[in-house]
C-alpha cells in the first residue's frame, strides 16, 4: 500500500466513469464497496489504479483493509463529504481500475462444458446477478450480447460481488456469432424461452437417462444456454441454429420468472449433471 494525496481534479475524473461514454473513451471503471475490492484485489489486482477509502473504512472492515494495506497499490483516503458526491453505495471504498483486455468469442468457447449467452439483458442488477450465479455454478463464460448493459457499469461490478473477476466475459458481441461459434465445437445450444416446446424436465430426464437417443436434449454434453431481454424475451432477436427451446414450467400463478433467477436455473441443473458426470 502506498498512501498518497488526492490530485487537484483526481475526483472529477472519476466522477466521469459513472457515464458510459467515458468508460469506454478512458477504458476504466470504477468498482465499488469492501467485498468486490477484496476480489480485485485477490484476482486482479494489476487492473486497479488507485484505492480510495475512508478513515474509518479500516475499523468497519479490518479484513479487507489487511488486503489492502498488502497490496501494491496507490490508496488515498478520502472524507465522507468527499465520497458522497460521487457514490453512496461504496460502503468506505472504492477502486478506479483499467477495463481489463476483452476476450474474443472464439478464444473464449474454447474451453465452454457450459455457458451462457446474453441478448439484450437492460437491467444492471439482473446482470450482475447472473454473473454471479454463473460464477458459483462453474460457468466457462459469458458472452454478453446485442445491446445489452455495460458489464463494466458500477452497478453491475457492485451486484456481481466480484465474480467478474473470477470467469471469461465476453462484451459487445453478436449472438449469431456466438451460436455459430459453439456449433462449430459441436456444443447444444438451448434457448431458456417461456415459449418453449419442451420443457426442462424432458430435458432433465433426457439426461439422466443411460439409453437415451435424444442427443440433443442432452445436458450432459457441452451446453451454451441462450437468455433473452427481461420483458420482450426473444422478440427481434435472431439466433438460429438452435438445437432447443427449452421453458421452465412454472407451477403457480406467476406469469413469468425474473431472467436471473431463469438463468440460474439452467445453468445449475447443466452444473449438477456435469459435475456427476465426471
Amino acid at each position: 500500500m502506498r498512501l498518497t494525496p488526492i490530485r487537484d481534479g483526481q475526483l472529477e475524473k472519476i466522477r466521469k466513469l459513472y457515464k458510459r461514454e467515458n468508460r469506454r473513451k478512458f477504458s476504466q471503471t470504477i468498482v465499488e464497496g469492501p467485498h468486490s475490492v477484496r476480489e480485485l484485489l485477490v484476482h486482479a489486482s494489476f487492473l486497479v489504479r488507485d484505492v480510495y477509502m475512508t478513515p474509518d473504512f479500516s475499523e468497519r472492515h479490518p479484513g479487507v483493509y489487511e488486503i489492502i494495506k498488502n497490496s501494491d497499490v496507490y490508496v488515498h483516503s478520502i472524507r465522507e463529504n468527499q465520497l458522497e458526491k460521487i457514490t453512496r453505495d461504496s460502503q468506505g471504498v472504492f477502486a478506479h481500475i483499467n477495463i481489463p483486455q476483452q476476450w474474443s468469442v472464439k478464444e473464449a468457447m474454447n474451453n465452454v462444458d457450459v455457458g451462457i449467452s446474453l441478448a439484450r439483458i437492460s437491467d444492471p442488477g439482473n446482470l450482475g446477478t447472473i454473473i454471479r450465479s454463473a460464477d458459483a455454478a462453474g460457468v466457462d463464460a459469458i458472452f454478453i450480447c446485442d445491446d445489452s448493459v455495460d458489464v463494466f457499469s458500477p452497478k453491475v461490478i457492485r451486484s456481481c460481488v466480484g465474480s467478474l473477476f473470477h470467469i471469461p466475459v465476453v462484451t459487445d458481441c453478436c449472438l449469431q456469432d456466438v451460436i455459430d461459434r459453439a456449433k462449430e465445437l459441436n456444443i447444444n445450444v438451448f434457448a431458456a424461452d417461456g415459449y418453449g416446446d419442451v420443457s426442462l424436465y424432458e430435458c432433465l430426464i433426457s439426461s439422466m437417462s443411460e439409453d437415451s437417443s435424444v442427443k440433443k436434449l442432452n445436458l450432459r454434453a457441452p451446453t451454451l444456454w441462450v437468455m433473452g431481454n427481461e420483458a420482450h424475451g426473444f422478440e427481434g432477436i435472431e439466433c438460429e441454429g438452435l438445437d432447443a427451446r427449452i421453458s421452465i414450467p412454472i407451477y403457480g400463478q406467476a406469469e413469468s420468472l425474473n431472467v436471473a433467477i431463469a438463468s440460474s436455473i439452467v445453468m445449475y441443473i447443466s452444473a449438477l449433471l456435469q459435475n456427476n458426470e465426471r
